[in-house]
């Protein structure tokens, strides 16, 4: 019999998402279909699909999910969930749910209040005279711009509220409407593709095979998520903010639209372009991923952490401030 194939979630549960559908049966032949599928990697997560009253048998499959095994022709590689406490790395074959609650809405929540209200700061300040302070502001904002996407990121994979799904999602579509008015289905959709099909024709975040410079990659990345009535949306933001919050254009101009692009600029060049580009031996694992170990400092400030871009594939569930905890312990692998 096959080994059971977990991750979480798998396309198919994520269009279940998508579709708004709870029902028994249908999770239950999604499951079935996850478990003894063995010619791709997928990650089923309940957690994104119940309501909090699920049976207490689909709770019990989804902490099962938590150990995940991946296959594909060649290899079977199974890699367990392990439990984290502070900087405490303990193996165990039992599965386990990844992360707190509690910790990761204190984490996304302080990020997102951080945001606001540093952005409400920087909205009233005089901008008579171009200074240091000035610059260091943008990137400050800069940073906390890509602080919002990561959230949402994190959302997508559950690990700002584990326990509670919901909740979760909310936190992760408010930060995607920070962001840029993103839409989180779209996204959440498109992210589990890659995680699907990662640097490969069907990986959305991917380029198209011809142009693999970071310029044309870049703006075939921003492409594939342009939109012309979210940017009607934000031109209407932008004057409302003008005209009835009496915020200056040049303020609303450096710490609010400059950040945001710069953050874009960000996101791709540490989170797409350097872990997914190919290597000059051609990739050497199944996520086709590879990891950049920085000093813990320049590590946060590059991307919160997302250098250890092998090691958030190979543990989605794992939230962006453990990565550096899973890369330090030197978790055992196997390339494929």
């Amino acid at each position: 019999m096959l080994e059971p194939v977990l991750t979480s979630p798998c396309i198919d549960c994520a269009n279940l998402y998508l579709k708004g559908s709870f029902k028994l049966h249908r999770i239950i032949t999604i499951l079935l279909h996850c478990l003894y599928k063995s010619d791709l990697a997928v990650r089923l997560d309940l957690s994104n699909l119940m309501h909090e009253d699920a049976p207490p048998l689909l709770l019990a499959l989804d902490r099962q999910a938590k150990a995940s095994y991946y296959h594909n022709e060649k290899t079977a590689l199974m890699s367990t969930v392990l439990p984290i406490n502070g900087d405490q790395l303990s193996p165990t074959a039992s599965p386990v749910i990844i992360g707190s609650s509690l910790r990761g809405l204190c984490i996304a929540s302080l990020i997102m209040a951080t945001w606001a209200g540093s952005l409400t700061i920087l909205f009233n300040a005089s901008l008579s005279q171009q200074s240091l302070w000035t610059i260091l502001a943008v990137f400050w904002q800069t940073f906390l711009y890509a602080g919002l996407f990561v959230t949402a990121h994190d959302a997508m994979h559950g690990c700002v509220a584990p326990q509670h799904p919901r909740l979760n999602h909310f936190m992760g579509t408010s930060a995607l409407l920070m962001y840029g008015l993103f839409s989180y289905k779209q996204l959440f959709k498109a992210h589990w593709q890659h995680h699907r099909d990662p640097a490969s024709p069907l990986d959305p975040d991917f380029h198209d095979g011809q142009h693999k410079n970071p310029f044309a990659w870049y703006f075939r990345f921003l492409q594939r998520y342009w939109s012309w009535g979210r940017l009607l949306a934000l031109i209407a933001v932008f004057h409302a903010m003008h005209l009835l919050l009496h915020v200056p254009e040049s303020n609303l101009l450096m710490f609010w639209i400059v950040p945001s692009l710069l953050s874009s600029v960000q996101l791709f060049y540490f989170g797409t372009y350097l872990p997914h580009r190919e290597p000059a031996g051609g990739y050497q694992n199944v996520f086709r991923a590879q990891s950049a170990h920085r000093p813990l400092l320049l590590s946060l400030l590059a991307c919160y952490h997302f250098g250890y871009h092998y090691e958030h594939h190979e543990y989605p569930h794992v939230p962006w401030w453990q990565l550096p905890t899973i890369a330090k312990h030197g978790i055992a692998r196997i390339n494929t």
